[in-house]
């Protein structure tokens, strides 16, 4: 995980502040080259330095809501050896997450996103953030409209409302759960086109599949808050490809025409 927090120090001026940034980690990484403090611990041990951490303020600091809940001490006992085994000292990193809660923050991913563990990891974490009264400060919800966004399109498309269905730039049918029955739906379209750099889950039950620049190869647009930025490609397409915006605009020029979209239009 990796743990950023903003520390007020004493002799500074008022309003002046500096952000510490702790990572655990495996594999150095660019962001663990630039941390405050790096610990390497293995892929295996991410969650036990989560449950580790919230040991430590809660059972043993007894800090927070969930101080006085058994059932929460119960849990986290169980990691009580974590800070031994993992060789961290989670009192110093405890204390300072605990002085800066609110303004502070916990990530998790990297190698640890590939493990049977990774789904308990990010609820671990979660948590923690919860503890540290980050919700609704460092940590938002934004992501309930794209959730409802795809409820809905599934469900047109169960009702039979979409004939055409294009997918690009993301993949549904690894990340959307066996509840969504993704794969049932699409095979309720009559074509299905796909649009990505790489032949994913997705990409296996498409008809057809426009294979897109990678991002490198790729004019684009970002925006950032209010902030909107052109995004320059840093080397020429590799192999046989084309941009998805350039295929929009093949097919939006195709459908002015009067004869059928032929082989050569992909």
């Amino acid at each position: 995980p990796t743990i950023f927090n903003r520390q007020f120090s004493k002799g500074r001026k008022p309003g002046e502040n500096m952000s510490k940034l702790v990572v655990f980690e495996s594999l150095m990484s660019l962001t663990g080259a630039n941390a405050d403090s790096r610990l390497r611990v293995r892929p295996s041990q991410t969650l036990d330095v989560v449950m580790g951490l919230l040991n430590e303020i809660v059972v043993v600091r007894k800090l927070g809501k969930y101080a006085s809940d058994s059932a929460v001490a119960h849990v986290l006992s169980g990691f009580a050896k974590a800070a031994q085994e993992t060789g961290a000292d989670f009192g110093e990193i405890a204390e300072q997450l605990w002085k800066n809660r609110g303004q502070s923050l916990v990530l998790a991913g990297g190698l640890s996103a590939g493990t049977e563990n990774s789904a308990a990891i990010q609820s671990a974490v979660a948590f923690l953030n919860t503890v540290l009264d980050n919700d609704g400060k460092t940590v938002t919800f934004s992501g309930g409209k794209a959730k409802a966004g795809m409820g809905e399109l599934l469900a047109a498309i169960h009702s039979g409302a979409v004939s055409t269905l294009i997918i690009h730039g993301c993949n549904p049918a690894y990340s959307l759960p066996p509840s969504a029955k993704f794969a049932e739906a699409l095979s309720k379209t009559s074509m299905v086109i796909y649009s990505g750099d790489r032949g994913d889950e997705t990409a296996r039950f498409a008809d057809i599949v426009a294979t897109d620049h990678h991002a490198m190869e790729n004019w684009g647009d970002i925006q950032a808050g209010t902030s909107v930025s052109i995004q320059q490609p840093t080397i020429r397409p590799l192999y046989d490809t084309r941009a998805f915006q350039d295929s929009l605009l093949k097919w939006g020029q195709a459908t002015g025409k009067s004869k059928a979209l032929t082989a050569d239009t992909w």
